[in-house]
């Protein structure tokens, strides 16, 4: 998957709190995080973020 999105140029904005776990761990992926939009920068934040969403 992040092959793909890197192939194509394209970047990630992370919102699921297994990716932001996932790419916390592999610092091979981080260039695809988008700069101006990231997302979460730690799972703890992004559970919280679910949890108030009603998710």
């Amino acid at each position: 998957m992040f092959d793909e999105i890197r192939a194509r140029g394209g970047t990630i904005t992370v919102i699921c709190p297994f990716v932001v776990d996932y790419l916390s761990r592999r610092t091979a992926n981080a260039d695809l995080v988008d700069a101006r939009h990231p997302g979460y920068s730690d799972r703890a934040a992004a559970e919280s973020a679910r949890v108030e969403a009603g998710g």
